[in-house]
This record gives structure tokens, C-alpha cells and sequence, in this order.
């Protein structure tokens, strides 16, 4: 409807709310028992501004067996919509507007039920007050307790008023304050206090434990809601916790070498390792971390070195050494205090095994190996060894690969005992040998033995002796002797030189367009066979040919050797 119909409709509703017709039979006895008035929240006598109103009304007369929606009216004309049996009576309803929302105005609206006989007169009458409720709450007053708090409870003091509108027929009605919510930007704090009272303005404490919050600064914001779930404004009080001493992360403490891989072994070694673990706290005291070692074979009282504390996190270091010979569960103490001089203690307890055997090479070979040789190439040279190393491992520059009088650290060793040495350079040609001579363990276990291979260092390219080239025909007639045409597959034999051929492929574009098994015909690959000593065949069986018309045309033939 248009806004002028619509304020037309209110304005009659109005005035049939406060018309009050009362009529009494002496003869009859009959009660309305209950009227109520509420809005999409259910509060009774209070809606919001835009809403609509759900009358209700318990009606009984003696005598009357069926009480009828036509015989209880909102005003003298505003017959119920429904009436059902129930307990005490016959419980009638009326909804305006009946399948929507209106807006009203922020005021008190009087309103009268009355309750016909059977013959249309009045025989009681009940009236009300309903109030549109527009306005928000607000917290008054929201504070801790002290700005400052080391321990115990921390109380947040708070005040919340309610008032429907600003129209005098509002003074001191509210539809009640519903409950109030405290919480914390990062979400580590939230709780709700659910208070759900009719009552205009109420004054409360909430207790929580310092625990809650940590150490720090903090702060806590607050938002009531009427009991039409409206928020009031947000409002905040700040307050900083020292009540608990540095926290020292137990599950971050490690012992790693000096690339820091984590060592979970001992041996009689006195390896040189260094141990670490994460410190929580805003202001601690660098000086005052201390750990005491002398289960691994050192000293007990050695000072921590702690550098910047990141995020409230501080990570100290000791450099220590390992230096005992038995297995077992070792109890590491730890402690560190924060510049209030509260102190933390912990007993870290961690297992060792015994590690007190060096690594023994299982294998050796380059990464350009084929019939069992290994082949190797002037520049860029890949080797790979398996140790069998049962303890702490292989940390990469422990791991010395000995050529041409250079001992090369590896580039990587994996746990398992794999260490690849890459980019290795090589001046001889020929056979050179290539060995494992200096290497250790982790915790300073030296090699069980030397080990060795002998490598070939190919500086030569394949070298082609003689290219055969025959027709095998077209798949229905015998090829022509020295006659190649189009639907021929060819046969080509190359003979080549070298020490091991890794790949041969041919160029066949100049005669072949597609193969139909879908072979790139640019890079045909042939199969090559070592015939003797470093002679190899190797064959090219083509598709058949499939540009038509004269062709004059190279088929280019490519070798790669393993080096």
C-alpha cells in the first residue's frame, strides 16, 4: 500500500484501540483472563518499530460452550481471527497486519479487548498499554577492576539502561535487557552473561581468572541487547596481566647439529651439537635462561644465548657437547625467569640411543652408469652413494668424495644414508678413480673402510663409420632392388663408434609426415646393439614413406653417448 493509506489505517486502528465500551450482565459471568500484545520477539507489550502485533486473549462465559472470533474485538470492529478450546477458556488470536510488518510510531499505543455474549453485547473489557521500542540500550559504565593485575580473579564492573522511545509516554518503559556479551578481538575470549529481566537499568559484576587472558596487555569490549535483540554500542576497558612466569615449550626443545638436524643418539665422542628450545613470554629476563646438561655428559648451570624475541617467542641456544656412552631417557632442567622475577622450572625428559659405530658405504656410482660402468663426462658430473648408517646419520659436509686429489663434500645426504655429490668436474679422460676415503657420521663416528670405483671419463663424441639404407617395400609387393618409393618402409643401419651409446634418433620428416602409431617422426628412435668393444649397430625401422611425387630429401641420424 501506499505510504498515505498506510498511515490512514494505523491512524483508524489507533482510535478503535482506545475506544472502551464497557457492558456487564449481572446475570452472566464472564472474564477475559489475559490479554497480551507481542511482536516478532515475543515480549509482551513491546515491538519494534517495524513489526506487527499478535493480540492474544483467554475469553470464557458461562454458558457458552463456543466462543467465536466474531465475539472478541480489538477496539468496537477488530474481530479475532481464530479461537480454540483450551484449559481456562477459549484462547483467541488476532495478528495486524496479518501476513506482514508495518511501521509504527516510537510511542506508547493504548489498546482494548472486549468480549461479546452471543447477542453482541459487551460483557467485559480489558485494556492495555503497547509500546513501539526504537531505541538501543547502552552500558553505562564497563571497567576492570584495575589497570594492572598479577593474580586471581580479574572483575569487569558493568551498568546497562534501557528505554523504548523518547516520547514522554515511554518514561520508564523498556522491554528488559536480555544480557550482555564480553569479548576480544582475536576471538580468545568470548562469553555471554544472560540476564533476561524486565527491569529498566541493572548494575553486575563478572569474575574471570587471570588465567583466562595470559600475560599482557588486553582488551576487553562489551555490547548489551534488550530483549528485542537490539545491541547497544560497543565499549572497551584495557588492563595488562603479569601473573605467570615464562613458559618454557617443552615439545620445542632439540638438540641438532650444526645444520640443524635433530640428533636423538649419544656417543663417547664429545660431539660438538647445539640445543635449543622456544621461551614464551613478553619480558623475559635473557640472562636468567640456564640449563643443566650434565645427563648428556656436560655441565650443569650453563647460560642460555637468547636473541630477539619474535611475537613473544625467544628461542635460546646452548653450545654443548655430547659425550656419553649409554642409552636411555635423559632429564634435561631448564629454567628462565621474566623480569618480575617470576620463575619457570621444567625437567625435559628426552631419549637417546646409542650411536658409536661409524657409516660403511654400500655402493658407489655415477648418475651416467650403463653394463655396469660408470661413464663421466669433463663438467657437471653426478655421483651417488649408499651408506649403511644405522644412528644419527650423515650431515653433507662430513661426506668427502675423493678424485684427482680433491675431497668434494656432498651436496645432500638424506636420513636414510643416500648422499648425492653434483656438479662434479673431472680433467682426466680415461679411467680415474673415484673414492670414499674420509667420511663420519653426525656424532664424529669415522667410516668403517674405504671405497672406491673406477669411472670412464668419455671426451669423445659417437663417431658414425657407415650408414646402410634398404627398402623393406610396401607390405604387398617385394621391393626393388636400389628402388625406394612412396608406401616403402626403410631399414637403416648406422655403425658407430663409442664407448656406450645412450640414445640414437632419426630426423624423418623429410620423407615421413606422421607415423600412425603416433611416434614423433622429428625424433625416431632406433635400437642400438653393443656388437663388440665400443661398436655398436643400431637400426631405424621407418613408417612407411607418405609424401608422394619426387623426393630429394636427408634423413639426419643424431647419437648421444651416456657421458
Amino acid at each position: 500500500m501506499n505510504k498515505k493509506t498506510s498511515l490512514q489505517i494505523i491512524a483508524l486502528f489507533l482510535i478503535e484501540l482506545t475506544l472502551i465500551l464497557p457492558i456487564y450482565s449481572a446475570m452472566v459471568f464472564a472474564d477475559l483472563s489475559s490479554i497480551q500484545a507481542k511482536g516478532i520477539d515475543g515480549v509482551n507489550n513491546f515491538i519494534r518499530e517495524q513489526d506487527f502485533i499478535a493480540f492474544k486473549a483467554t475469553a470464557s462465559i458461562s454458558g457458552d460452550s463456543q466462543i467465536t472470533p466474531n465475539q472478541v474485538v480489538l477496539g468496537s470492529s477488530n474481530n479475532f481471527d481464530t479461537c480454540n478450546a483450551a484449559v481456562n477458556g477459549f484462547e483467541c488470536s488476532l495478528r495486524f497486519p496479518s501476513n506482514s510488518t508495518d511501521i509504527f510510531d516510537p510511542r506508547a499505543i493504548p489498546y482494548t479487548i472486549n468480549l461479546k455474549n452471543d447477542n453482541g453485547n459487551i460483557v467485559d473489557t480489558k485494556s492495555d498499554n503497547l509500546y513501539v521500542d526504537n531505541l538501543k540500550p547502552t552500558v553505562a559504565l564497563f571497567q576492570a577492576q584495575s589497570e594492572l593485575i598479577k593474580s586471581g580473579d580479574i572483575e569487569f564492573k558493568f551498568s546497562i539502561s534501557d528505554i523504548a522511545c523518547d516520547d514522554a509516554s515511554c518514561s520508564g518503559k523498556c522491554s528488559g535487557i536480555k544480557k550482555i556479551e564480553f569479548f576480544t578481538l582475536d576471538g580468545k575470549f568470548n562469553e555471554t552473561k544472560n540476564i533476561d529481566t524486565a527491569s529498566c537499568g541493572i548494575t553486575d559484576i563478572l569474575a574471570k581468572p587471570t588465567s583466562v587472558f595470559g600475560d599482557g596487555t588486553h582488551s576487553v569490549f562489551a555490547r548489551a541487547f534488550d530483549r528485542l535483540n537490539k545491541p547497544s554500542d560497543t565499549i572497551s576497558t584495557t588492563f595488562k596481566v603479569d601473573a605467570t612466569a615464562p613458559v618454557i615449550l617443552a615439545n620445542t626443545f632439540k638438540i641438532t647439529d650444526s645444520s640443524n638436524f635433530e640428533i636423538n643418539f649419544v656417543a663417547p665422542t664429545n660431539a660438538p651439537v647445539l640445543a635449543k628450545v622456544d621461551i614464551r613470554a613478553d619480558d623475559l629476563n635473557k640472562s636468567s635462561v640456564i640449563g643443566d646438561f650434565s645427563a648428556l655428559g656436560y655441565r650443569d648451570g650453563i647460560k642460555a644465548g637468547c636473541p630477539e624475541t619474535i611475537k613473544n617467542i625467544t628461542t635460546c641456544t646452548w653450545e654443548i657437547n655430547l659425550n656419553s656412552n649409554e642409552a636411555g631417557t635423559k632429564n634435561i632442567r631448564l629454567e628462565a625467569s621474566d623480569l618480575a622475577g617470576n620463575k619457570e622450572v621444567v625437567a625435559i625428559p628426552k631419549n637417546f640411543d646409542l650411536d658409536a659405530t661409524g657409516p660403511e658405504v654400500k655402493s658407489l656410482k655415477s648418475a651416467r652408469a650403463k653394463d655396469d660402468k660408470n661413464f663421466a663426462k669433463p663438467k657437471g658430473n653426478k655421483f651417488i652413494a649408499e651408506f649403511k648408517e644405522d644412528g644419527a646419520g650423515i650431515n653433507p659436509e662430513d661426506a668427502l668424495l675423493n678424485i684427482e686429489n680433491k675431497a668434494i663434500q656432498a651436496t645432500n645426504c638424506t636420513p636414510s644414508g643416500v648422499c648425492i655429490w653434483d656438479n662434479v668436474d673431472i680433467s682426466s679422460s680415461g679411467k680415474v678413480t673415484v673414492a670414499i676415503k674420509d667420511a663420519k657420521d653426525r656424532l664424529g663416528n669415522a667410516l668403517k673402510a674405504a671405497f672406491s670405483i673406477e669411472a670412464i671419463v668419455d671426451v669423445n663424441a659417437p663417431v658414425v663409420s657407415n650408414v646402410s639404407i634398404q627398402s623393406l617395400g610396401d607390405g604387398t609387393s617385394k621391393p626393388i632392388e636400389n628402388v625406394i618409393k612412396t608406401g616403402d618402409s626403410l631399414n637403416i643401419v648406422a655403425f658407430v663408434k663409442d664407448d656406450a651409446i645412450e640414445s640414437a634418433v632419426a630426423d624423418l620428416s623429410g620423407i615421413v609426415s606422421s607415423d600412425p602409431n603416433g611416434t614423433d617422426v622429428k625424433n625416431f628412435p632406433g635400437n642400438c646393439l653393443n656388437t663388440a668393444g665400443n661398436s655398436w649397430q643400431c637400426v631405424f625401422t621407418t613408417p612407411a614413406i607418405d609424401i608422394s611425387g619426387f623426393i630429394d630429401s636427408s634423413v639426419f641420424l643424431t647419437f648421444t653417448d651416456i657421458a
